[in-house]
């Protein structure tokens, strides 16, 4: 049965210090053993540019 990581983050935050590049996601998700994640942005972090996120 797969494993699937349900809440990842592949984004920044200057505001916050939060820096989470795809590449070290996905090292993380190897050592893990995730085959699948489900990813978010920190585009609705209080104080950040809501127009940043494009539908």
């Amino acid at each position: 049965m797969p494993i699937i990581d349900s809440h990842t983050h592949v984004d920044e935050s200057n505001i916050y210090g939060w820096m989470d590049p795809p590449e070290q996601l996905i090292e993380l998700m190897d050592e893990a053993g995730i085959e699948s994640a489900v990813i978010m942005t920190y585009a609705d972090v209080p104080g950040l540019d809501m127009d940043a996120i494009n539908f």
